[in-house]
């Protein structure tokens, strides 16, 4: 898979046929396709929650923040890091 640049207008969405679960602090996204489970820490978690193919990158990174207490600018670095390392995984696109 190819790394692409994601932008702050990018929209990623949440591949179809995945599990979660929930446990304390962390997510688990389970994709029967590959038979592999990701653990997603608290930002990571965030920004998948937030990864509904209607939200630009910039609005999640904007949320974060806030949610988070993080300046604009680490909340932006840590948004595009979780939005790459998920699309790296095969779990995110970007939404057409």
């Amino acid at each position: 898979m190819s790394e692409r640049t994601w932008s702050d207008r990018d929209r990623p969405c949440r591949r179809d046929g995945l599990v979660e679960r929930e446990l304390p602090g962390e997510l688990v996204i389970f994709d029967p396709e590959s038979d592999r489970a990701h653990l997603l820490n608290r930002t990571a978690a965030a920004v998948w929650d937030l990864a509904d193919g209607t939200t630009p990158l910039a609005a999640i990174a904007a949320e974060l923040a806030t949610a988070s207490g993080l300046d604009a600018d680490r909340a932006r670095t840590d948004a595009v890091a979780a939005v790459e390392h998920l699309a790296a995984a095969g779990l995110l696109a970007p939404r057409d």
